[in-house]
């Protein structure tokens, strides 16, 4: 399972099918108080955060932005500010910005092995998709983090997309050692006989 707010790769929607916020969402009770207590301490940097969270976490994602705008301007190397505004943006499709904003928290904290996997994604899915990028910060990812099966997974689809098969074979294996009961497996198994 991905860490919570972790966007999935394949999907720049973050695995919702890119479906739009409920109508509820800005009306909820606890949106309400959200921003209630952040639009009346505009310069609180919690409340600023906690009302981004909670509107990203009701797929609000362009009132998110609007709170973690706030949030970034008071704390602008904020870890989980940064992190949070990468999601919102690739969530709302805007991989660029996304990508800006993860690069921000790399810089912050370059040992998270997540947030170096999203980055890599935004190249993924980029428009023209960038594999090579994608895959070396996916490297980067299991250089920190062996063990990091988001990262191998992703290795071995950009290799597939790519049609790179020795890096897919080798992202493969590694993912089959970690986590032998891998849905995925089959699949890329499959696309590697393809590329023969």
């Amino acid at each position: 399972p991905l860490p919570p707010g972790h966007p999935e790769i394949g999907d720049a929607s973050g695995g919702d099918g890119g479906a739009p916020p409920t109508t509820a969402a800005s009306t909820s009770a606890e949106a309400q108080s959200a921003m209630s207590k952040a639009d009346a301490a505009p310069k609180d940097f919690a409340a600023q955060l906690g009302a981004g969270r909670i509107f990203y976490d009701l797929k609000d994602y362009k009132k998110a932005a609007l709170y973690l705008e706030r949030a970034l301007a008071i704390k602008p190397k904020d870890f989980d500010a940064l992190v949070l505004m990468g999601n919102a943006r690739y969530d709302d499709g805007d991989l660029a910005a996304a990508a800006g904003f993860y690069e921000r928290a790399l810089e912050v904290n370059p040992n998270s092995p997540d947030v170096r996997t999203d980055f890599g994604n935004t190249f993924y899915m980029g428009n023209p998709p960038d594999y090579d990028r994608a895959i070396a910060e996916y490297r980067k990812s299991v250089a920190l983090d062996p063990r990091h099966v988001n990262s191998w997974k992703n290795i071995a689809s950009a290799a597939i997309r790519k049609g790179d098969r020795a890096t897919a074979t080798e992202a493969v294996e590694r993912l089959a050692a970690l986590d032998p009961a891998n849905a995925e497996l089959p699949s890329f198994r499959q696309s590697i006989e393809a590329l023969k």
